[in-house]
């Protein structure tokens, strides 16, 4: 009986804790909602390069993808 009720506390302890995305202490959600021009504010160089030249077709399908959730 002790182990039935040992198995069961076992199952609820175990649920799945996800970690939460944050990039420069921006949470997912925050950089989903921004704007392209403040969205690229906190990224080096580089990637400010790349969304000023355009991105590409994957680049964008993922951004859209991303914030339809």
């Amino acid at each position: 009986m002790v182990h039935v009720e040992t198995e069961v506390a076992s199952k609820l302890m175990k649920r799945r804790m996800f970690k939460k995305f944050s990039f420069r202490g921006v949470d997912l959600d925050a950089f989903l909602d921004m704007p392209t021009e403040e969205l690229i504010k906190p990224f080096h160089a580089q990637a400010r390069r790349r969304f000023q030249r355009g991105l590409k077709r994957k680049t964008m399908a993922l951004i859209k993808k991303l914030s339809k959730r």
